[in-house]
């Protein structure tokens, strides 16, 4: 026999699912057979343990043992039946034809290849057992449903999620579950619906009704020890959805008189429905199940009063989920019984009352009765047929009428309630308005008022904001409020009353107002004051009360006589003053409605005059080392100055220490004083602070300064005169260019015809004040143009743009043809051609100098590669390596190159790296080699070519 088992690990592999039967010959000397039955093992350090299994009496045990391969290993023991571990291989020869008992004998290999065939045979020292030839190949770790994937229950509930499981055996084990929805089945992927689809374990995280029929199955592959794959496919699942329960109708309510029977019942939708019915005797805390109460209807019979009050509920369990019903409760009822009894009610004119019994029992019928006298009779009351009875809009007539309840059917003869009164009480209605009261500051006054109603009272409101909020008077609750001794600040108060009784709401009054005429009394007396002439001057006055009149007057000659002023009747008096107002005296008359005028003391006014400037600073021109004196003349009341200068065109103001006078001396002025501006603030007795107009100073003399743009060897440059003159009259200019020449113009030219670094100097000098000369220097540094330059040759395909790149400087680049079929300033512009042509790059730098370079564009059909024909590999820097040129091809996949003997002497799959002519770091001598070249355009072709170049040094 030939058995192949795994190589490494080997512990891990089960081998009892695995038999194969080898039925064979056994020749024996004494001519009957033995049953041997052959199971192998592999153990974790790599060897295997064979067992021999023979059915024989133990006196008849073999001793022999296994040859593999021509080598034999004795039986090393023996073993129960229930010692043997699983994961054997059981391999059986010929039945036996006697019943004996079972016993093991087993032999270890060490080092045993599980994968190479190997022959066994099985000896025994014993003649009973012959010599059994097992010869056979098995592989080991194919894959084997063990358990097939199912449906909890057959079904998969919608709105739940649900698994499906395969158990496999094998080595290396690999899942995929398929899908077939009607037009064959698909490998399932994770994503919201599905995961765990190259599982063991499928899970649908959200079934719906879309699912139905659709079907279900595993493939799953394996390799076995020996490398051999294997696959194996589930059986197939068809979902079929299963529904939640959903109670469609809960139980209802139930009464009955006792003694008869009773039922309840229950609807629901869902899949493979029971139902199990409990009751609560304990108002719902708990409830138990009914023997035998398993359908959606419930049958009690011959009810005891004893369950009234029970709960009923039903359960219904389906294979998606569980509900409860609704608990319904059973009453269970004998005659009717008055619970509780209607009271008797007291209400107001208009006011509606209800008479309230609670009544047990079942099928029962009610009707109110009424009694207008005294409960000597009742009649029905229309329409009153439940347990309340409500009146509305009750009249003073019903009061003292009794009402009770007939109550019929149920289980039992009518009962009637006890008898109740109702009592309607009359609301308060005034009968009587208060009227209006105008009296003097300090008088009294009083108000009137009636009214009618059931234990009627009265309480009086007061108002100070026009009725928009009301204050009680305490003690004020009779009929007639009583004032005394009002004060002028309650004029236009008002005041009414406010009556309420046994039955709400409460009724007020009409408001009236009560009216105060005040007595004029001066509080708060006018002051004098002191201003400056065209300012406002208030006067003013406090007076006792309100609503008094008043009038303003005025003395002109110190107080001997006054008139009135027009206008001028309120307590406050404003007058716009001016100079001549000066010494006028002014006082108050006020009036009242009652009593005589009141007079203010008097008031004087005194007026001021602010200051004024008659003559303003005028500009002065003085040269520099001179001195120069600023003037300003101004009027008006104790007069102070401070002088201030700007150096700032008059944007800002600097005080001057010690520059207080009407004239400001700047002694030996500079020219750094140039262009200042003086001004003086002139201040008085009224604070009123005077700006004077600003003065310019002059300083004679000028200052240089220049500048220049354009900085290049035989290049103009222009030199910009920028000197300041102002104020310094007629102005020379002597200019040094730093090279030995010079000029005299206010503007020069000048042309450098070397290169270097330069200094620059401007003389300016005043022709008024000829020693005050300005120098202005500078540093130029003279550039020197850039040489062009010929650029490598770019290689581009016809109709296609390439990108042209030109030396990196600091300047601006123009691209143009000799043709001009392309321009453009962007620095590494685009180009598309259609034939080969020289483009040239104009770059202009800042300092005036140009460069222009070219570049020729070679023109190829398609994309290609280029290997030149010839290179010198001697280190002058020009065509060194061997590199292959790319025509716009986006990879070179391999670049080799041969000597004449076939020897791979270069390789790079990088174009950037070439062959420096060496090989085993020697360097080759001058002749003939072979290349080869394959790339991909970017059109992703391939391009493959060879060739030969010659090494020349």
């Amino acid at each position: 026999m030939h058995l192949q088992l795994p190589k490494t690990k080997l512990q891990r592999f089960l081998l009892s699912k695995i038999a194969l039967p080898l039925i064979f010959c056994c020749l024996s000397a004494l001519a009957y057979a033995h049953t041997i039955e052959l199971r192998a093992k592999l153990n974790a350090d790599g060897s295997a343990t064979f067992y021999a299994r023979t059915y024989h009496g133990m006196s008849e045990l073999p001793s022999g043992g296994f040859i593999i391969d021509g080598v034999t290993y004795p039986f090393q023991g023996v073993f129960s039946a229930t010692a043997l571990p699983e994961g054997t291989l059981q391999i059986s020869a010929c039945p036996y034809n006697y019943s004996s008992s079972d016993y093991y004998q087993w032999v270890t290999v060490p080092n045993f290849n599980s994968c190479v065939a190997h022959t066994f045979n099985c000896t025994s020292n014993s003649p009973e057992t012959p010599l059994c030839n097992l010869t056979n190949t098995m592989t080991l770790g194919a894959a084997q449903i063990t358990l097939q994937p199912a449906f909890a229950n057959g079904v998969a509930c919608v709105g739940q999620s649900s698994n499906l499981h395969v158990e496999v055996t094998g080595n290396n084990l690999v899942y995929q579950w398929q899908i077939s929805t009607g037009s064959g089945f698909t490998n399932i992927t994770d994503n919201g619906v599905y995961s765990g689809s190259t599982t063991s374990t499928l899970t649908i995280s959200l079934v719906d009704e879309s699912m139905t029929n659709d079907v279900f199955q595993c493939v799953v592959s394996a390799t076995d020890n020996c490398g051999n794959p294997s696959s194996v496919t589930s059986n197939q699942v068809v979902l079929a959805p299963g529904h939640s329960v959903a109670i469609t109708t809960q139980p209802a309510d139930v009464e009955a008189c006792f003694g008869t029977n009773a039922s309840f019942s229950v609807a629901a939708t869902g899949t493979n429905l029971s139902y199990q019915w409990q009751v609560s005797t304990d108002g719902g805390t708990s409830f138990s199940n009914l023997p035998f109460a398993t359908s959606s209807v419930l049958n009690l019979n011959n009810l005891s009063i004893n369950s009234n009050g029970y709960q009923y509920r039903a359960v219904v369990t389906g294979t998606c989920s569980v509900e409860t019903s609704n608990a319904a409760v059973l009453t269970v009822a004998d005659k009717a019984i008055i619970v509780a009894q209607p009271q008797s009610q007291t209400t107001c004119t208009g006011g509606a009352v209800t008479f309230d019994a609670t009544v047990t029992g079942i099928n029962l019928s009610y009707q109110w009765q009424v009694s207008t006298d005294g409960g000597t009779s009742f009649v029905n009351v229309n329409g009153a047929t439940s347990t309340s009875l409500t009146l509305s809009n009750t009249l003073v007539t019903m009061n003292g009428s009794q009402y009770r309840l007939v109550v019929s059917g149920g289980c039992g003869p009518d009962v009637t309630t006890s008898t109740v009164t109702l009592t309607v009480n009359s609301l308060p209605s005034i009968t009587a308005q208060p009227a209006p009261v105008t009296v003097c500051q300090g008088s009294n006054a009083a108000f009137y008022t009636n009214a009618t109603g059931t234990a009627i009272s009265f309480q009086w409101e007061e108002s100070s904001d026009d009725g928009a909020t009301w204050t009680a008077l305490q003690g004020q609750t009779k009929a007639t409020l009583n004032l005394s001794n009002v004060s002028y600040a309650m004029n236009n108060h008002r005041f009414r009353a406010v009556v309420s009784g046994t039955c709400a709401p409460a009724v007020t009054s009409n408001a009236v107002v009560l009216t105060v005429n005040a007595v004029a009394a001066i509080t708060s007396q006018p002051q004098s004051k002191v201003v400056c002439a065209g300012s406002n001057v208030d006067f003013t006055i406090a007076a006792n009360n309100n609503g008094l009149d008043y009038q303003w007057q005025v003395s002109t000659n110190n107080g001997i006589s006054f008139s009135n002023i027009n206008g001028a009747t309120e307590a406050l008096y404003s007058v716009n003053t001016t100079a001549a107002m000066n010494g006028y005296v002014y006082r108050a008359v006020v009036t009242g409605q009652c009593g005589a005028p009141a007079v203010s003391e008097t008031a004087v006014l005194t007026v001021n005059t602010p200051p004024s400037i008659s003559v303003q600073p005028v500009d002065k021109s003085v040269c520099a080392g001179y001195d120069v004196t600023f003037n300003v003349t101004a009027t008006g009341s104790s007069l102070s100055y401070q002088w201030e200068k700007s150096t700032d065109d008059g944007n800002t103001w600097t005080t001057i220490p010690g520059a207080n006078g009407a004239s400001y001396t700047v002694a030996n002025a500079g020219s750094g004083q140039n262009g200042t501006q003086y001004r003086v603030a002139v201040t008085g007795t009224c604070s009123q602070t005077l700006a004077s107009a600003a003065a310019k100073l002059t300083v004679v003399k000028p200052v240089a300064a220049f500048d220049f743009q354009k900085h290049c060897e035989n290049l103009p440059v222009v030199f910009t005169n920028q000197s300041t003159a102002v104020g310094a009259g007629p102005v020379n200019y002597t200019w040094n260019f730093g090279d030995g020449s010079g000029s005299s113009i206010s503007d020069a030219t000048h042309t450098y015809t070397t290169a270097g670094t330069y200094t620059v100097q401007l003389i300016a000098r005043s022709v008024a004040c000829p020693s005050l000369a300005d120098t202005a220097s500078k540093i130029i540094v003279v550039d020197k143009a850039i040489p062009g330059a010929r650029l490598a040759t770019i290689d581009a395909i016809s109709g296609r743009s390439i990108q042209l790149q030109p030396r990196d400087f600091s300047a601006s680049y123009k691209w143009f043809t000799a043709d001009g079929s392309f321009n453009s300033t962007v620095k590494a512009p685009q180009i598309t051609v259609q034939n080969e042509k020289t483009v040239y790059v104009k770059m202009d730098f800042a300092s005036g100098c140009t460069t222009t370079d070219s570049v020729l564009v070679r023109l190829f059909k398609k994309e290609d590669v280029f290997i030149p024909s010839a290179f010198t590999p001697d280190g002058d820097g020009h065509n060194d390596y061997l590199k292959v040129i790319m025509v716009q091809a986006r990879q070179l996949k391999n670049f080799r190159v041969y000597n004449r003997w076939g020897n791979l002497v270069f390789q790079t799959n990088d174009p950037s790296i070439g062959w420096d002519g060496t090989w085993r770091g020697e360097k080759q001598r001058s002749e003939t080699y072979l290349w080869y070249c394959e790339a991909v355009g970017n059109d992703g072709s391939i391009i493959k070519k060879s060739g030969s170049v010659t090494l020349i040094r």
